[in-house]
């Protein structure tokens, strides 16, 4: 997930792809994951049949570095630039196509830019700042596991959430019974949205941290433990994932693409793990896993 500073600019890398052709788009995604985009960093566009994914590296020498590295690839068929948004300009962008929306049957996601606009819904309102980190709850994976969330209310009460970005999932756990909830990031950056996002929501996390996961040592197991990650980290953290669960305890995972599902499943086989639900959105798969 990615934040930047208030004053600070900026950078969009957005690749457009000009064939239709359906095989080019998924040629250039997985291109981009090779390239070391995260799932969770890439958003695409389609406008009037032509794909385009953008993403948004820290700084402009990142940017540059991108640049070299993708023309290496010579792929055909796409082009690639790379422009710089002031904060003001993103903060208005961003606004004008984010609304409020259903994000499971019984709740409503509102961003903070909308609270109090709203009339009545009938459902729980959680709020979201979504100008200073990405994690809206637009994105496929994030709404997977916003249901897998909420397929478990009653029975939870413990939460991981690895990788918590905007702290939207740990929200929406918290809506759904969870009463001791810990957070985790690797990136420092965002855990100041995700405590305000907590705090706009009336709830303080029992532990928020910047930590690498293979480096996190919480001395307990949890009820739930939600990973929405790219396939290769899930992969990578699988026996501190299985760890981290509780006996008869959940683990849910998102991030995974089409194209990396089959191989996903293989290498994520364990024998205290049964699958007890597959979700797929678009492109993207969430897994839902009982520990034995």
């Amino acid at each position: 997930m990615i934040m930047k500073d208030r004053h600070s600019p900026l950078f969009r890398v957005r690749v457009s792809v000009r064939s239709k052709a359906r095989g080019s788009v998924e040629l250039i995604r997985a291109e981009l994951y090779n390239l070391g985009i995260a799932a969770q960093d890439l958003v695409e566009e389609i406008r009037q049949g032509h794909t385009s994914f953008c993403f948004f590296p820290a700084s402009a020498c990142r940017a540059r570095e991108f640049k070299k590295r993708f023309r290496s690839t010579k792929l055909k068929e796409v082009s690639l630039s790379v422009s710089c948004l002031r904060d003001a300009d993103w903060k208005t962008r961003w606004k004008k196509y984010f609304k409020p929306f259903d994000i499971t049957p019984e709740l409503r996601l509102v961003p903070l830019s909308n609270k109090g606009k709203e009339g009545a819904c009938g459902k729980r309102r959680i709020y979201i700042d979504t100008v200073s980190a990405f994690g809206s709850g637009l994105h496929a994976t994030t709404r997977m596991m916003a249901r897998l969330i909420g397929a478990q209310k009653g029975k939870f009460r413990s939460f991981l959430d690895i990788g918590t970005g905007s702290g939207i999932l740990s929200v929406i756990a918290h809506c759904y019974g969870a009463r001791e909830i810990w957070a985790l990031d690797s990136d420092r950056e965002v855990i100041p949205t995700a405590r305000n996002n907590f705090r706009l929501n009336n709830f303080r996390a029992n532990c928020l941290k910047a930590i690498d996961f293979l480096d996190f040592r919480p001395g307990r197991r949890f009820d739930l433990v939600c990973a929405n990650l790219n396939t290769e980290d899930l992969v990578r953290f699988k026996k501190r994932l299985i760890a981290a669960v509780a006996d008869n305890g959940c683990l849910a995972v998102s991030g995974i693409s089409r194209e990396n599902y089959p191989s996903f499943r293989a290498r994520f086989k364990d024998k205290r793990l049964s699958c007890r639900r597959v979700l797929r959105h678009n492109n993207w798969f969430a897994v839902l896993f009982r520990k034995q």
